[in-house]
């Protein structure tokens, strides 16, 4: 199942090669939100983008309003008898927000994402 989140890119981080077999790149959107009293929350969501996602977001300036197009994505590791799990947004798609008509997309698209989640199941977590 595919979610979208619009924010502005607050941080991007260097493409990390965990393993021989997997690399991500972690970047974190700014999101606010007034509630009905008129108090206003800031949230900071990370996502994550892996394989040949890496680089997505390397062209696009921080404070830039974009839109995320993500997967939703959980996974569970037991390692010496302790049981954790584990929750990632996976970033397929990102556009930057400009005026009608002028918005611009990186992507490898979602089917793309899918058919290297079926093929590579084991997401190279180190534990």
């Amino acid at each position: 199942m595919s979610y979208e989140l619009s924010g502005i890119l607050y941080d991007k981080f260097d493409v990390v090669q965990v393993s021989d077999r997997f690399k991500k790149q972690e970047f974190v959107v700014k999101t606010e939100t007034t509630t009905n009293s008129g108090h206003q929350f800031e949230d900071f969501i990370k996502f994550q983008l892996v394989q040949d996602k890496c680089g997505m977001v390397d062209n696009i300036a921080e404070n830039t309003s974009v839109k995320v197009s993500f997967n939703l994505r959980g996974n569970r590791s037991e390692k010496g008898g302790n049981v954790r799990y584990f929750t990632n947004l996976d970033a397929w798609k990102i556009e930057t927000q400009g005026e009608a008509g002028t918005d611009s997309a990186a992507s490898t698209g979602e089917d793309d994402v899918n058919q290297e989640r079926a093929e590579d199941e084991d997401d190279g977590m180190p534990f």
